[in-house]
């Protein structure tokens, strides 16, 4: 179940990186454009960014409810990935790469949206370790229980 939340986290990801794209395409060729200065003043994607940013932590709230074994570990650090990549972490980040003073630097979203898709993946990989693990063990406790039977039916 959980691979369907570091899904749901993964293509979040995505999403926040198209809306950013576009956000700032009137920004790519020249930063003192009017049409950038107006991205900057009012960026198309803050809003979905501050939603997506809301429901990533609630899917990787789930995610960690919901997790066993491996991917217990997995949905926290996802969890931790997601709180620590929140709006202002993004603006300061930003701020810092584009130097200067800006309303909203240009290129905030990216780092944001490439956070919620690395929590998607380290959910997905921590749900396939677990079940790779619970396969394993599964198959050794038939063994002990085979090997049990046949130590039994010798006496």
């Amino acid at each position: 179940m959980n691979r369907f939340w570091g899904i749901g986290l993964f293509a979040m990801g995505i999403a926040g990186a198209v809306a950013t794209w576009h956000a700032w395409v009137p920004c790519q060729t020249d930063h003192s454009s009017p049409a950038c200065y107006t991205a900057m003043d009012r960026p198309a994607n803050g809003g979905i960014l501050l939603a997506l940013w809301i429901a990533a932590m609630l899917v990787a709230a789930v995610a960690t409810f919901f997790s066993r074994g491996t991917a217990t570990m997995g949905a926290i650090i996802a969890l931790g990935i997601v709180v620590l990549a929140n709006p202002m972490t993004e603006y300061g980040i930003w701020l810092g790469i584009a130097g200067g003073h800006w309303d909203t630097p240009p290129g905030t979203g990216y780092t944001q949206s490439a956070a919620f898709a690395l929590a998607g993946i380290v959910v997905i990989v921590a749900y396939e370790i677990s079940r790779v693990q619970r396969r394993a063990r599964a198959r050794d406790a038939a063994q002990l229980a085979a090997a049990r039977g046949i130590l039994a039916s010798a006496h």
